[in-house]
């Protein structure tokens, strides 16, 4: 996190961001209370794809790839609804990137243009790749999943509102 801040806020707002990461107090009810340790180790990668993409994005080099195909994948291995939910980021930071530095890729030409969107979507994709081994079984075998036990009875969320008069 603080790699990442550092770049957008300089350097005492990047250890203030990282400090801030660290002791969200989400992250202490995960490792603490609840337990979650895949989940707890899940928040590390974010930050660091981030930081990847943007000096992807801003150097172009193909050095970075590696960097953040391992930390896609890291997340995608530990916990795949954290990467569900941080993809979208993803693809809107690589976007924002692209939007903020397209009059410079432009002016470079058209092949600089798509080398802008090629290298991220490399990179994605390399991590998908490299998480092949936990995506694949997940998405061949959906159709024998039941999710029943998980949603219906005790943990369906529509029983445990509060009623007006429990309210009150």
């Amino acid at each position: 996190m603080y790699l990442f801040a550092r770049r957008l806020l300089g350097r005492p707002g990047g250890l203030l961001a990282a400090v801030a990461f660290v002791f969200i107090p989400y992250h202490l009810v995960d490792l603490y209370v609840r337990g979650a340790c895949p989940e707890f180790l899940a928040f590390a990668f974010p930050p660091l794809i981030l930081w990847g993409l943007d000096k992807l994005m801003t150097t172009r080099r193909a050095r970075y790839v590696p960097l953040v195909a391992l930390a896609y994948a890291g997340l995608v291995l530990t916990h795949i609804q954290v990467a569900v939910m941080f993809s979208p980021v993803i693809g809107g930071y690589i976007l924002l990137l692209w939007v903020m530095h397209a009059r410079e890729a432009s002016r470079s030409g058209r092949r600089e243009l798509v080398r802008w969107l090629g290298l991220p979507a490399l990179a994605i994709i390399w991590g998908l790749v490299l998480s092949a081994t936990f995506l694949l079984p997940v998405v061949v075998e959906q159709r024998l999943l039941t999710s029943e036990p998980l949603t219906g009875g005790f943990f369906d969320f529509h029983q445990h509102f509060v009623t007006i008069s429990q309210l009150l």
